[in-house]
């Protein structure tokens, strides 16, 4: 381990100026490396099967030599985490996406391999492949949908209003840029889908990524994609027999708006973009996002009748989401 480790901060370019080291017992053992930029070290745990690598630069880029140590120590699995030093202190990890809930807790994704990595003029878009939930989307680090259980989602937003409808001729679905709720709507036999979505670059990446979860639903002939503002586009279309809403709750880096002003507004352009006795369907937040609930308590009873809620355990959100479905006031 000594000869690897000299080996590799001599192969990355930087100046070795001592080694030491320690086998544990029964098993185990701590190689350092004093290096003339700070030091490297690595510490063995054989019975987890774990090695812990810390590599600590002040001056040159670590990654040479961390990805040195990674091709001689040939991980079958590796998760890294980038610390830049000083202050203030920030920790960034480059391999992962740490998703925090309202409930007071965050979940950490490790990522095979990224697929797509954007700052579009909205949010920031990534695409990644995990190992349990397959191809998986987040924006500006919230998850959206992944591949494993996107069926229960996308089931939760339509199964309730295709109930409701029965038949449904005109569709309007408020963001879903994944296009996994157009292709449950059209399955279900909607003869007419318009998916408005405000960020054209979630639309791209999602056609060429997702494609398990869309299944190529961009490209049915009863399907028309508006990149735009949902709340712009009801103002100027009528007669949707149902309107999807799959928008964010936490509207605050897309607006100038107060929220409550936001949502109000988006719900009412909703009531107004439909027939008489059309028919929502939503997502509404986590079943622990109390305030959230309280503020859509309030606003949907002014524009809708007749609402339920269901709360669906989704697998990949680690936590129950809460869905709701309801009737247009007369």
């Amino acid at each position: 381990m000594e000869k690897l480790v000299a080996s590799a901060v001599k192969k990355s370019g930087f100046s070795l100026i001592g080694l030491t080291s320690y086998a544990y017992e029964p098993h185990g053992m701590t190689v350092v490396g004093v290096i003339g930029e700070s030091h490297v070290a690595v510490h063995t745990y054989p019975e987890a099967g774990h090695a812990s690598v810390d590599v600590f630069t002040c001056v040159g880029d670590p990654l040479p030599l961390y990805q040195e140590l990674k091709k001689r120590l040939k991980p079958s699995q590796t998760r890294v985490l980038d610390l830049l030093r000083g202050n203030p202190l920030s920790v960034l990890e480059r391999n992962a996406v740490r998703n925090s809930s309202s409930a007071g807790f965050e979940v950490t994704y490790f990522a095979e391999k990224y697929l797509y990595r954007k700052q579009s003029p909205f949010q920031y878009i990534e695409i990644m492949e995990n190992a349990d939930f397959g191809r998986v989307l987040f924006l500006d680090n919230d998850l959206q949908i992944a591949e494993s259980d996107a069926h229960i989602y996308n089931q939760a937003m339509v199964g309730p209003l295709a109930d409701r409808l029965g038949a449904m001729k005109k569709v309007a679905i408020l963001g879903g840029g994944d296009g996994g709720i157009l292709y449950e709507t059209l399955r279900r036999g909607a003869r007419h889908a318009v998916l408005i979505d405000i960020d054209g670059d979630v639309v791209d990446a999602s056609q060429k990524h997702l494609q398990a979860i869309h299944n190529n639903s961009f490209a049915d002939p009863r399907a028309k994609v508006v990149i735009g503002d949902a709340l712009k586009y009801m103002k100027k279309h009528r007669g949707f027999d149902a309107v999807i809403s799959d928008l964010t709750m936490h509207p605050e880096h897309l607006t100038d708006m107060k929220r409550k002003s936001f949502l109000d507004s988006m719900f009412c352009s909703a009531a107004q973009a439909m027939r008489p006795d059309g028919v929502l369907s939503m997502q509404c937040c986590s079943l622990h996002d109390k305030p959230t609930r309280k503020v859509l308590g309030k606003i949907l009873k002014k524009y809708f009748r007749d609402i339920e809620y269901s709360d669906v355990f989704i697998p990949s959100f680690c936590e129950r989401w809460l869905f709701a479905v309801m009737r247009k006031k007369a």
